[in-house]
Order: C-alpha cells, then structure tokens, then sequence
C-alpha cells in the first residue's frame, strides 16, 4: 500500500543480583527477568509520516538457556517461561491486547562460537482477549522459530505462526551480516534482510491479509 518501515526496540533486565544473598538461597533467582518490546510500523507514504500501529509488550520470565549439554555440549536444552501483556495502546474499535501465558524451550546443535542451528517454539494462550476474540484463528498458538548461522557471520531465522483457521497464518524471514566485515571494521551492528507475508503483522490489522513486505535496515546491540 505504498512505503513504509518498521522499527523495534527490545529491553531485557536482570532482575536479581546472582551475588546476593537471596541467590546464595535460591540459585535460580538471578534466571528472573523484565522485558519490554515496541514494534511500530510507519507510513511513509502518507504526507504526514504516521505511524499506522506500534504494539508494546512487557513480559516477566524465567529463563536458562543451558539446562543441559548433550554430546560434549553439541546439543543444548534450554527453557524460558513467564507472562506477557500485548496492546496497541489504541481506543475504542481500533484498541487491541491480550494476555498470555508461555513457555519457550530451546533447542541449540553445534558450536556456540561457531556455526549452530537452533529452534525455539513459543507455546502460548490467551488471557483477556475481548476486544480480538478471533486471534488465535489468525495467529494460533505456537510462533515457530527456527535458525541458524555463525557467530559473527551471516545468520538466517524463520518466524512461523498457523492459525487454527485454514489458509490464516503468516512467515517472517529475517537474514543478518555484520557490517564490521562489510565496511572494513569502521562500522557495528548488522546488515537486515527481512520479509513478512501472511496476517497479523500489527495487532490492529490481525485479521486483514495485507500486501507482502520486503525491507532492508539495520540492527544494533547495546
């Protein structure tokens, strides 16, 4: 529907001191964190610039992502667990939110410091879904997400979600390469490659199949 962009934030915060006295009773406790997450998509197209959804996601969780090591460490287990609010901070008929309940496990093979391929299914409800009853047609209960790559080098990932209506679902594939090798070591972050097709890419427009969506951005890491 002419050009657009998309633009994400996400904030992950240790919520426990592993050193403190707490953590010499409960081991676990420096595995609890705070998330935050905003997704805007942004009409470039129109003469004013608006942007046409953000959505905001806080969660909670629990999270070890090295359980347990198989095959001298090859293979890896790990799980993350918690709660999560969903909402576009929008009124009246275009307000959208949810609440959910997941758990992720998290499957890794090969090197961590080298080539690995990993998937990472998110499991999840809905809880407090009365302003978008249908969601789950469109975007069902699991987010399939599957990678690989190596570390410092070129990474591919793949995002899929089926909805529990026939032909509803979507796919996002995303490929990154750092700019340090492609600009001589001057510059940090990544190259992105990303494409969206399918429903639900903003909570507003959940239930609306919309155009395709091939960008090219960059990412960074702080």
């Amino acid at each position: 529907g002419g050009l657009n962009a998309k633009f994400q934030i996400s904030l992950r915060y240790q919520l426990f001191d592993g050193r403190g006295r707490l953590a010499e009773r409960l081991s676990w406790i420096d595995d609890i964190f705070l998330a935050y997450s905003q997704t805007s998509l942004w009409d470039l197209n129109d003469l004013s610039k608006p942007f046409r959804d953000s959505s905001y996601r806080p969660r909670l969780f629990f999270a070890d992502y090295d359980l347990h090591r198989f095959f001298d460490g090859r293979l890896r287990l790990g799980v993350e667990a918690g709660a999560g609010h969903e909402s576009n901070g929008k009124e009246g008929e275009d307000s959208r939110s949810f609440n959910m309940l997941y758990v992720r496990p998290v499957l890794t093979f090969g090197d961590p410091d080298g080539l690995r391929a990993y998937a990472a299914p998110l499991v999840h409800n809905y809880i407090s879904d009365d302003e978008n009853p249908t969601i789950s047609h469109y975007r069902g209960y699991v987010d399939w997400v599957f990678g690989v790559g190596s570390k410092g080098g070129l990474d591919f990932s793949a995002t899929l979600r089926k909805g529990t209506r026939s032909n509803y679902g979507s796919l996002e594939l995303s490929a990154s390469y750092p700019l340090s090798k492609l600009s001589g070591g001057d510059l940090t972050g990544w190259l992105m490659l990303q494409y969206f097709g399918g429903y639900g890419e903003s909570l507003l427009d959940f239930d609306r199949k919309l155009d395709a969506q091939l960008r090219l951005g960059i990412a960074i890491a702080l």
